[in-house]
């Protein structure tokens, strides 16, 4: 079945370039266009959208229309496509959209990662399934102490720190900052602090498995994150491969609900959430880096090759991936470059 994506603005000259930025897409997706919130929303149960795309400060019955949209629709995917400053937004509203963007090749991208994740999905009942459920469940620990941290008015660089400890609160950060948003230190520069309570407050709404089970997950995350920052010889690229393995077995927090494979289902997460490609590759084939078209090394496979030292007890290594790379030398120059000490490598 094609994703049922809706686009509603009543400024007919917006809706008029979404039409002619979406049209190449017209085979691969179901398109429909509204000019009128109230028909909009009056349409969602018969429409059925998998992504809903509309301006963030589009009104609908006298709220914010994203936020009637997620009451009406929670199935659904809730991008705002902002054409200015959302200063004027109030912080509880800004949470709505699960992702927002300024302009119509950012949102084509974001689309076209959207789509070919969820292809991945065994069916796609279990994307609507997965966006409904709201959010990840923080670790109560670093929840409290965030909160804490967040009341003493700590520096950027202390709750950066803490934040980077659990799977939920970085994955929630790096969303609230868009694409483009870097890291968790930078992201979390870019965003004021009210909109970060906010969103704090929001995780702990999320209901949590057992306490002990969610602790368990967040240290395995840590320890592969760690790992696979090590086996990365570029300084630049270090914090990217700390970032996708904390979050590589991010659908692990959701797919005990849905009987699902939890990679598919955490990259489609992510991209739903808006994080950068390289990142939602590497949780889409952390467990088969061999499935990938890229004949260079990868995040997934930087993740991939972490986990199996972490956890070589449960996690069988990719035989095939291993060849390819040694055929092609780039295992090698890999391995070379991360043996390097570190004042060798630039």
């Amino acid at each position: 079945m094609k994703p049922r994506i809706v686009c509603v603005d009543p400024d007919a000259e917006v809706l008029g370039a979404l039409r002619d930025a979406l049209r190449p897409r017209g085979r691969a997706w179901d398109l429909t266009f509204f000019a009128d919130a109230a028909e909009a929303l009056a349409g969602l149960c018969a429409t059925r959208p998998d992504v809903v795309v509309a301006d963030p400060e589009l009104a609908g019955a006298g709220v914010p229309f994203l936020l009637d949209v997620e009451a009406r629709w929670p199935r659904g995917v809730r991008i705002a496509l902002a054409r200015g400053s959302l200063g004027a937004v109030e912080p509880a509203d800004r949470l709505r959209p699960h992702l927002t963007l300024s302009g119509t090749g950012p949102l084509l991208a974001a689309l076209d990662l959207l789509a070919e994740r969820r292809a991945a999905l065994p069916e796609p009942e279990l994307a609507a399934r997965a966006v409904a459920q709201g959010g990840l469940p923080p670790s109560p620990a670093t929840f409290r102490a965030l909160f804490e941290a967040v009341g003493a008015d700590a520096p950027p660089a202390e709750l950066a720190r803490l934040a980077e400890r659990d799977v939920a609160v970085t994955a929630k950060i790096l969303q609230l900052a868009g694409p483009g948003g870097g890291g968790v230190r930078a992201a979390l520069a870019s965003l004021d602090g009210d909109l970060f309570q906010h969103a704090l407050l929001a995780l702990g709404g999320v209901a949590r498995p057992d306490e002990a089970a969610l602790e368990a997950a967040n240290e395995h995350a840590r320890q592969v994150a760690r790992a696979a920052a090590l086996l990365v010889p570029d300084p630049a690229l270090r914090e990217g491969a700390y970032l996708a393995g904390l979050l590589h077995d991010v659908g692990e927090l959701v797919a005990p609900a849905h009987e699902a494979p939890h990679a598919e289902l955490g990259a489609y997460l992510l991209a739903v959430w808006g994080l950068p490609a390289p990142v939602v590759d590497a949780v889409a084939y952390h467990h088969r880096p061999s499935a990938q078209s890229a004949d260079d090394v990868t995040l997934a496979d930087v993740v991939h090759f972490a986990e199996t030292v972490v956890a070589a007890d449960a996690t069988a290594l990719d035989a095939a991936r291993l060849a390819q790379l040694s055929r092609s030398g780039q295992l090698d120059r890999w391995r070379k470059g991360a043996a390097a000490p570190t004042s060798d490598r630039t």
